[in-house]
């Protein structure tokens, strides 16, 4: 999940702000490729209905995750720990 504080801009960032002309281009928020890895991976696991009897994924949400994983860097060890620490979440979730 992304900080509460993304998108927000900081009150010396809006003074800066103020200094641009018009139509020039706002700065964004910076993000990190795991951050964005994350939230797909959390979409894809909901997109197909990940419970205690569907933890796998496969089809075009496996092609985006691996997709994503080479094109900007994101390690498989990342990966995997990642997919393994959300089965572990549903399964706690299961056990509460």
């Amino acid at each position: 999940m992304l900080p509460s504080c993304a998108g927000t801009l900081a009150p010396a960032s809006r003074a800066a702000d103020a200094l641009l002309p018009l139509g020039f281009p706002r700065p964004l928020p910076q993000v990190s490729s795991l951050q964005v890895y994350d939230e797909l991976l959390e979409s894809a696991l909901r997109a197909v209905g990940a419970g205690p009897r569907n933890l796998a994924l496969h089809g075009p949400w496996l092609w985006l995750l691996d997709s994503f994983c080479e094109a900007y860097a994101v390690g498989r060890n990342y990966a995997r720990l990642r997919q393994a620490s959300w089965v572990f979440l549903l399964l706690l979730l299961l056990l509460v």
